[in-house]
């Protein structure tokens, strides 16, 4: 050592040589470093250069506590023991300490810390374990609890337990944040599985995961499942279509639009999927599922029907989610027929899985299983015992009613049951009824005898549905005199029990039976302009009104009277446009010298012609005025305007504007340029997209 020194301080010397004597003595000086921690060092630490976990190794701490961390046990014989500077190294896995759980008696303990993380992102959750005679508690459920790592909240999940004496084992597990911490926790036992034992914990990781995602859905799933699938995204395109569908049936979305999870969890909890978010997916059932996606282009069943029940954890499950078989799984089942129908066009080769059927194309999925497996049966049985029906029934018979009625029934009616305030039903026959009830008004005719063929009890829907009736003659702007004949048409899904005419807002006559007709002698009134209006009711007083007609009376002896007409896009309104969009004016009059506007419009007007209104972002009325020799008149149209986003006027903002928006990209098309500049770009994207489902 001193003749290296020497050497180094006599030159001349290259600097290579400096170099390699700085070097070596470098390593000489470290070397008794590495004398003093090699017995520690058992193995390489695991602890990533960079974790979430504060105090990772167990190494700081004051007292009898390792900093960041916290105990809780269900038995308070439990002993918890931080571990620290121990000279035998079979206690700690690298460093100089771990963590400790002793239990004498049946416990769920744990060591715990709330890490900090990023909502709605998958982790990895990492670390060793070592144990010394754990034993699950006779009479326990979960017999591999034994010693773990889980998480605690968002939702529950753990490794599988290690059981008996054993060295230091690595473990991982994924995790799927909901909220801004994750719970992480060393443990012996579990909720369902009470333990007996010691084990020793150290080097604990928390990382992010970047697990693929789409819109909606995010797959947290490990490496190896996900190359089942080679490239993951054209699932997920699936799932988020599946999850659109689903939106566009309910009318909401779960957990605020948050992106749902697919977690891959260890069996601990017994079953195969597990609603919520995240969906929890035990590991064996991945490996059975995920090939068929790629081999048989399969949607896969389960994680959409699990998706559905997501669907149905709004406020107003309590109106039609019971037991019987209108059960949970019967509504996630529902939607996912839905979706079977939505998507067939978009996926015809996609399928359905169920063993009773195979693989089925999607479209043909809910007829195949649900109407022929189960529905028909039912019915061919002549069966009534509707506390009896499994809910695969109950689904098919909706299904085959729905092929009566169409979807848009069902679409109102969940959404009818967002606007509920009153107590929900207390009885399952009661969900049943009002659910049979709601449907029958958005169908326009009393659907409760399907029902009650089935063998459910219920009342007939009570008459919600007001008759629709129309002045067919005489002509909106027509010229009367003398004895009109005032006719109406009138229809109603139960029966009309009467029409009542009107002129200018006084009633002249109740006809009862068709046709419906009024004589008006015109020759008792003074030339001008009049208003026809007609009402029909049926027998639970529901009134439909029809649209006003104007008619000129013309009896001679003097000038004729004036008339006014104004349409817009060639009707006499009200008519609804998109939002910022345009509609074209055109008026017409006879018998007047002047014309003027009032209302939406002002100014002085031919009395004749046309207008546009320009681009239009709240609902107006044009009033039009025309004057001559004879008088004067007076018409006006009402232009309403949809909603921001609303491209096609069905009344949401939904993947059908998207669509079109998408389509009119770059363009200067109106009715996608929703901030007026003249542009469809990302603005107008970002408008529909804070518009979604409203």
């Amino acid at each position: 050592m001193m003749f290296k020194i020497r050497r180094f301080i006599n030159p001349p010397y290259t600097i290579k040589e400096i170099f390699i004597a700085l070097s070596t003595l470098i390593m000489l000086l470290s070397a008794p470093l590495v004398v003093i921690n090699i017995a520690q060092e058992r193995q390489v630490s695991v602890v990533a250069a960079v974790t979430l976990i504060t105090n990772p190794g167990f190494e700081d701490g004051s007292g009898q506590m390792p900093s960041g961390w916290m105990t809780n046990s269900v038995d308070r014989t439990t002993l918890f023991q931080w571990i620290t500077g121990s000279s035998d190294s079979q206690f700690v896995h690298s460093g100089m300490a771990s963590a400790k759980i002793a239990a004498t008696a049946r416990t769920h303990a744990r060591w715990w810390q709330d890490v900090p993380v990023t909502p709605f992102r998958a982790y990895w959750v990492k670390g060793w374990i070592k144990t010394e005679n754990v034993t699950v508690a006779p009479g326990e459920w979960q017999q591999d609890a034994g010693a773990n790592l889980s998480v605690g909240t968002g939702p529950v999940n753990r490794t599988n337990g290690i059981l008996g004496t054993q060295d230091w084992q690595f473990k991982t597990m994924l995790a799927y944040a909901t909220g801004s911490t994750l719970r992480v926790e060393a443990g012996l036992g579990w909720y369902w599985g009470l333990t007996i034992g010691t084990a020793y914990f150290d080097d604990l990781v928390v990382e992010p995961y970047d697990a693929p995602s789409g819109r909606h859905v995010v797959l947290a799933l490990p490496p190896e499942d996900l190359a089942i699938l080679g490239d993951p995204q054209p699932w997920i395109q699936k799932l988020d279509d599946a999850y659109d569908a689903m939106q566009g049936l309910v009318g909401q979305v779960p957990y605020e639009g948050a992106p749902i999870g697919y977690l891959a969890t260890s069996p601990w909890c017994g079953c195969g999927m597990g609603a919520g978010n995240p969906i929890i997916w035990p590991q064996p059932y991945i490996a059975g599922a995920l090939p068929a996606v790629v081999s048989n282009n399969d949607l896969s069943f389960g994680p959409i029907h699990e998706m559905g029940h997501n669907f149905h954890s709004m406020d107003w499950k309590k109106y039609y989610l019971s037991g019987g078989p209108i059960n949970g799984e019967h509504w996630a089942n529902f939607y996912l027929t839905y979706v079977a129908d939505a998507l067939s066009a978009k996926y015809p080769t996609a399928t359905f899985y169920q063993g009773a059927v195979g693989y089925v194309p999607i479209g043909q999925f809910p007829q195949k299983f649900y109407v022929e497996q189960h529905a028909l049966p039912w019915i061919n049985a002549g069966r009534t015992d509707w506390e009896n029906m499994h809910n695969d029934v109950y689904t098919g018979l909706l299904y085959r009613l729905k092929n009566q009625i169409g979807w848009e029934p069902f679409r109102q009616t969940f959404r009818d049951y967002a606007t509920l305030t009153g107590p929900p039903p207390a009885t399952d026959l009661g969900k049943v009824e009002l659910f049979a009830h709601l449907l029958s008004a958005n169908a326009g005719v009393d659907v409760t005898p399907y029902f009650q063929s089935w063998g459910f009890p219920i009342a007939p829907a009570p008459d919600i549905v007001a008759p629709f009736v129309s002045i067919v003659s005489p002509s909106a702007g027509s010229t009367v005199f003398g004895t009109v004949s005032i006719q109406a048409n009138a229809t109603d899904n139960v029966g009309v029990t009467k029409v009542e005419f009107y002129v200018d807002g006084e009633l002249k006559e109740t006809d009862t039976s068709p046709p419906y007709s009024y004589s008006w002698d015109t020759t008792t009134v003074s030339n001008g302009i009049y208003s026809l209006l007609a009402k029909a009711y049926d027998a639970a007083n529901n009134i439909g009104t029809s649209e006003t007609v104007s008619v000129t009376v013309n009896n001679g002896g003097g000038p004729s009277p004036p008339t006014a007409n104004i349409k817009a896009n060639g009707s006499n309104g009200p008519i609804t446009i998109a939002y910022n969009t345009v509609a074209t004016l055109t008026w017409t009059s006879t018998n007047a010298t002047a014309c003027s506007a009032s209302g939406g419009w002002s100014g002085s007007k031919t009395t004749s012609g046309s207008a546009s209104t320009g681009s239009l972002t709240s609902n107006k009325t044009y009033t039009l005025t025309c004057t001559g020799a004879g008088g004067s008149a007076t018409d006006r149209v009402t232009v309403n305007i949809g909603k921001m986003g609303d491209l096609n006027l069905d009344t949401l903002a939904n993947i059908l504007d998207l669509s079109i928006l998408l389509s009119k990209w770059g363009t200067s098309y109106r009715t996608a340029d929703l901030n007026g500049d003249g542009r469809v770009n990302i603005r107008d994207l970002s408008i529909l997209l804070s518009r979604w489902g409203r």
